[in-house]
C-alpha cells in the first residue's frame, strides 16, 4: 500500500462511521434496539479499522523513511574513496574533496569532516584523532633523521 492508498482508505472509513452515527442518531427510519446496536458494532468496527489503518500508514512511513536513509548511505559509500591518511568526498564541481575521518566512518557510519591543520595535517573534532598524509610523516622521518645527523657530527 502506499501513503495514497491509506489516505484514502481513512478517508472512507471516517465518511462510513459518519454516516452510521447519522443513520444511529436519527433513530425516526431505524425501528427497535436490536437495530441501533448492530449500528453500534458497525461504528465500533469502522472504528477499529481506523485505528489499524493508522498503525499501517504509520509503519509504512516509516519503512520508507529507512529505505531512504539506506539508499542515501549507499550513494554516499559509492562516492566515498579511500586515500590515505582519511576518506575523500567529492565537494562538487569546481570544488576540492574533503577529507572525512576514516574510524568515524568505519565504525558508526558517520561523516565527520576532518580540519585541515595544514602541512598534511588532519583533526576530526568528534572523535579527536589527528592524522597525517604519507608525504608529511615521510618529511618528518626525513627531518629526524637529518637533526640526527647533525648531532652526530658534532659529538
Amino acid at each position: 500500500m502506499d501513503i495514497t492508498t491509506i489516505a484514502t482508505l481513512l478517508g472512507n472509513v471516517k465518511t462510513a462511521t459518519e454516516i452510521a452515527k447519522a443513520i444511529k442518531d436519527s433513530g425516526a427510519t431505524l425501528e427497535g434496539a436490536e437495530a441501533k446496536f448492530r449500528l453500534a458494532e458497525l461504528i465500533s468496527a469502522l472504528a477499529d479499522v481506523k485505528i489499524e489503518a493508522a498503525t499501517v500508514q504509520e509503519q509504512l512511513l516509516s519503512a520508507q523513511l529507512r529505505i531512504r536513509e539506506l539508499e542515501d548511505a549507499a550513494t554516499t559509500h559509492a562516492v566515498m574513496r579511500w586515500q590515505q591518511p582519511c576518506y575523500w568526498k567529492p565537494a562538487g564541481e569546481g570544488h576540492p574533496d574533503l577529507p572525512y575521518c576514516q574510524p568515524c566512518y568505519d565504525e558508526h557510519r558517520r561523516l565527520s569532516l576532518l580540519n585541515d591543520w595544514g602541512e598534511g595535517q588532519f583533526r576530526c573534532m568528534v572523535c579527536g584523532k589527528t592524522f597525517e598524509t604519507p608525504e608529511r610523516i615521510e618529511r618528518r622521518r626525513q627531518q629526524n633523521a637529518a637533526q640526527i645527523a647533525t648531532r652526530s657530527r658534532t659529538i
